[in-house]
């Protein structure tokens, strides 16, 4: 978490491929780009310093790492191959997932 005072400038450095920002509360401007609060902001893969200005007093959640390679989605299931999602699949058709907490109602698996 950064939180930035009023007008202060933060320098995300190119040191990872992939970066982000999510903006918790107040605005900033990344690349000449407001970013409202409550907003995912991807900076790619640009291999650039990038600059993140506080507008107001802002808090924000960094994200930076390496690529993890190639992913296969399916519903709400992520994993690194098919098969995978396949045993997930078969595990929420047997109610092999706990509730969620304070939520009653349970998805029924899509037809694919």
């Amino acid at each position: 978490m950064l939180r930035l005072a009023n007008r202060m400038r933060f320098e995300f450095r190119a040191e990872y491929a992939e970066r982000a920002v999510y903006v918790m509360s107040g605005h900033v401007e990344i690349g000449g780009e407001r970013v409202a609060p409550h907003a995912f902001a991807s900076l790619g893969d640009t291999g650039r310093t990038v600059y993140v200005d506080a507008l107001e007093p802002s808090v924000l959640a960094l994200f930076a790492g390496d690529p993890i390679g190639e992913r296969t989605l399916w519903w709400n299931f992520v994993a690194r191959d098919a098969a995978r999602i396949d045993a997930a699949k078969a595990r929420w058709a047997a109610g092999g997932f706990p509730p969620v907490l304070g939520d009653d109602e349970r998805m029924p698996l899509p037809a694919d």
